[in-house]
């Protein structure tokens, strides 16, 4: 049997709504790299009522963190459907326990995190953003504007997310500057991270990340 080649891991890390999903989204439609979206992917449960939909979704709409055990789950399915040798992680890890959750897959040939891409925003810009914010009713994908067509799935359904209220946005926020320390200092400790001032042009925000991430996939 052929041995699988080990995946090396982009990780889009930062509060929310600092735009790890637009630029994931972007860094994979243009190097074509297959793309993790942990929370798409766990909203996409919830809507479809699965086991373990229904086991996360009060979870997903007080804005708290999820289980090292569930998370690793989904992880672990999607990663196997993609032989690439590269794969963006938009959402995962977000916690201590969850990068040395990660940290284990290297140990076990599977999976190697190569970059952290840390998108840095104020919370006063981060409430802008989020309060714009709405979700394909069919595929959630997000959009920070108003649009009339999911470009993902061609739907013409929208709404507000359950975790976009104040409330929980604010308790997410805390949420993660209380994690945000140890995964930080856990990334940085190994020479991983690289800061990107996140409040500006989308594209330009892109140039930046690609200015990093070029250079470790020629190597």
């Amino acid at each position: 049997m052929k041995k699988e080649i080990m995946k090396k891991g982009i990780v889009f890390f930062g509060p929310p709504g600092s735009g790890k999903g637009t630029q994931s989204i972007l860094l994979s439609d243009r190097l074509n790299i297959p793309l993790v979206a942990m929370g798409q992917l766990l909203r996409t449960e919830v809507v479809q009522n699965t086991s373990l939909g229904k086991k996360i979704e009060d979870s997903l709409k007080r804005g708290e963190y999820l289980s090292t055990s569930d998370v690793m789950e989904v992880l672990k399915i999607q990663l196997d459907k993609f032989p690439d040798a590269w794969v963006i992680l938009d959402g995962v890890p977000r916690s201590i326990e969850q990068a040395e959750a990660v940290e284990q897959y290297a140990f076990s040939g599977f999976l190697c995190i190569e970059a952290v891409v840390f998108l840095q925003i104020s919370p006063e810009k981060v409430w802008d953003r989020i309060r714009n914010r709405l979700s394909c009713v069919h595929c959630q994908k997000d959009y920070c504007h108003k649009v009339d067509l999911c470009s993902n799935c061609g739907s013409k359904e929208f709404s507000k997310r359950s975790d976009d209220k104040e409330e929980v946005v604010l308790r997410r926020l805390n949420v993660f500057n209380e994690k945000i320390r140890s995964i930080f200092d856990f990334y940085n400790e190994q020479k991983k991270v690289y800061l990107i001032q996140a409040d500006r042009d989308v594209e330009e925000v892109y140039s930046d990340i690609i200015a990093c991430i070029l250079p470790l996939m020629k190597k």
